[in-house]
């Protein structure tokens, strides 16, 4: 599970976590000096409560949870290319090259987001949207994970019993995982997860598609009935193989 940058992140290579290998990503010094709530103060943002979602601003949800407040609350959805521009360019590893990301601006999906949340927020078990993989650096804070593999996800009826051979992975295991500020946790796509932040948390986490799920992207594709996407898929796949970019 823990280890160094990674040549590829597969269902089959399981997740993994890269221990402190992010220190000097732009967002560890957004972060450090309080950018975040100073200059997005007045952005519009949606926070998850127990009761559903509620508008607030950036500024009013860090004041709230600095006063020890929205202990039933829990920031996603923020998303980075649309409304923070100093995240627009990170300097990610190769392995978590996006294809979507040669689609035009319009077109592609804004698949980065960053998280905020106070002890105890937690996100449930979940496969994440179309069985893409999933990167998630912890600036501040620690997070425990639950991770299950394809064939438990299935069990659980969270992933087509069909999906779990183009995983490539059809064990059966289940494990948990501390993450410590600094980390990068990897989730292959098909790898249910669970999220529990132990202290007040901010991560940022994307997600991708490439060589190293695409076969899955493209059985789930298949299984949703999504022609355009699976064109797409289809168009990304030659261009990449051949060496070329849309």
């Amino acid at each position: 599970m823990v280890g160094q940058w990674p040549l590829t992140a597969s269902a089959l290579d399981g997740p993994i976590c890269v221990k402190s290998q992010a220190d000097d990503w732009p967002i560890h010094r957004l972060v450090r000096y309080q950018t975040l709530q100073i200059d997005y103060a007045e952005q519009t943002v949606n926070v998850e409560t127990q009761d559903g979602t509620i508008p607030s601003t950036v500024g009013d949800y860090f004041q709230l949870l600095a006063k020890g407040g929205g202990l039933d609350t829990y920031l996603k959805g923020w998303t980075v290319s649309n409304n923070l521009t100093d995240f627009a360019r990170l300097p990610l590893p190769a392995v978590f090259q996006n294809w979507f990301d040669d689609l035009p601006h319009g077109s592609r999906p804004d698949w980065n987001w960053i998280f905020v949340g106070p002890k105890g927020s937690k996100s449930a078990l979940h496969i994440d949207v179309m069985c893409s993989s999933a990167w998630n650096l912890l600036v501040s804070g620690r997070k425990k994970w639950l991770f299950q593999s394809p064939a438990l996800a299935a069990d659980a009826g969270l992933l087509q019993d069909s999906l779990v051979e183009s995983s490539g992975n059809e064990a059966r295991i289940q494990y948990a995982h501390i993450q410590e500020p600094g980390d990068v946790v990897i989730v292959p796509g098909g790898w249910a997860h669970a999220v529990e932040n132990l202290d007040l948390t901010v991560s940022l986490t994307g997600n991708w598609v490439n060589s190293s799920n695409a076969q899955l992207v493209e059985a789930e594709l298949a299984l949703q009935g999504s022609g355009p996407w699976r064109q797409v898929m289809a168009s990304l796949r030659a261009r990449h193989q051949i060496g070329f970019k849309i």
